[in-house]
């Protein structure tokens, strides 16, 4: 029995697993579940996020919607200046912080296998969506991921981030996080990752203070 199932809506009927390339640059909002275990876990957080990718300009944003307390913020990582900014829109402030990671095209790894495709039906046959699920370790093999894409699209549907290396096992330790994705379209901005006036008088602070209160969106 494989390891990963996708979820209960998806239709009986399945079809031949197939290649997928993500777009390169794409806008989407979704839901991040963490600290999910086997069990019940009362201290879960549900944060709804927006997130845009630009592999051309080289810069991502990461805006905290309704569902968290950091409602009204923002982390705007311009890769190729090497500089990220934490803003906060509703008290209208800024921190700046060098950026010292690259910038990676959000696309699966080499060592991704494909388990799965299903049929997510919609209301009518021509709103069939077709599904495909993608397995592979993250951070060596401390991390498993398995993706859920739509064909052939290729735009995210949901992923799960198990603890520990799962590839060909069942889920035995405990699933991190969740990603439920949606409104995704594929194209960015260029508004959207324009500086807001009063970031000129931003704080400098370092990477780490900024990762450490904003945890980045790593799917992929």
């Amino acid at each position: 029995m494989k390891a990963f199932v996708s979820f209960a809506v998806l239709a009986a009927v399945f079809i031949v697993a197939q290649s997928c390339d993500l777009h390169p640059s794409f806008t989407t909002d979704l839901y991040r579940v963490s600290g999910i275990t086997n069990k019940t876990a009362p201290g879960h957080k549900v944060e709804l996020l927006n997130i845009t990718y630009d592999s051309v300009g080289q810069r991502t944003l990461t805006y905290y919607q309704s569902y968290t307390a950091k409602y009204g913020t923002a982390v705007l990582r311009l890769y190729r200046e090497k500089v990220l900014y934490a803003i906060d829109y509703v008290e209208r402030a800024c921190k700046k912080a060098p950026q010292t990671t690259d910038f990676v095209i959000p696309s699966l790894p080499e060592t991704a296998s494909s388990e799965r495709s299903a049929i997510v039906p919609g209301a009518q046959a021509a709103e069939n969506i077709v599904v495909q699920e993608y397995v592979f370790n993250q951070m060596g093999k401390e991390f498993t991921v398995a993706v859920h894409l739509s064909l052939p699209d290729c735009f995210p549907v949901i992923a799960y981030k198990f603890e520990g290396d799962l590839i060909g096992k069942a889920p035995a330790v405990h699933l991190q996080q969740s990603l439920y994705f949606f409104n995704y379209r594929p194209s960015a901005t260029a508004g959207v990752f324009v500086l807001p006036s009063f970031c000129g008088s931003a704080i400098n602070v370092t990477e780490e203070e900024i990762r450490n209160e904003f945890e980045e969106v790593t799917f992929f």
